[in-house]
């Protein structure tokens, strides 16, 4: 069954959308007026395309790692009940030897975290 939409919601984001969009719209129209007055579209066509293009790679490629991370955790890894140990039944079944002082390193920003509701 699909959310309502409050209509608060849809105010807020159309607000942040009215603020954000003009001031980045006008800086490429300006950018784009000024380069074909100097007969340089070609230049901020190719520029403005590679930019576009780069930031939407990069950015399918962390989206990408990050779903797949958080699924493979939330799947994996252990509950916020059980807490963590380097003796982990994910790391055994990946073949993973951690040491405990690294274990503790790479869990020291976990045990900060308010714990997550489990499912």
């Amino acid at each position: 069954m699909l959310k309502r939409w409050h209509p608060l919601k849809a105010i807020i984001i159309a607000t942040i959308v009215l603020i954000v969009m003009p001031p980045l719209t006008l800086g490429y129209i300006q950018k784009g007026l000024w380069m074909q007055q100097l007969g340089y579209t070609g230049v901020f066509s190719k520029l403005f395309f590679s930019r576009w293009g780069l930031s939407l790679a990069a950015f399918v490629v962390v989206f990408l790692h990050v779903w797949l991370d958080v699924r493979l955790a939330a799947r994996n890894g252990a509950s916020s009940d059980e807490g963590f140990s380097s003796d982990s039944t994910a790391l055994a079944k990946l073949d993973i030897k951690i040491s405990p002082p690294a274990f503790r390193l790479a869990t020291l920003s976990r045990t900060s975290l308010p714990s997550l509701p489990s499912a």
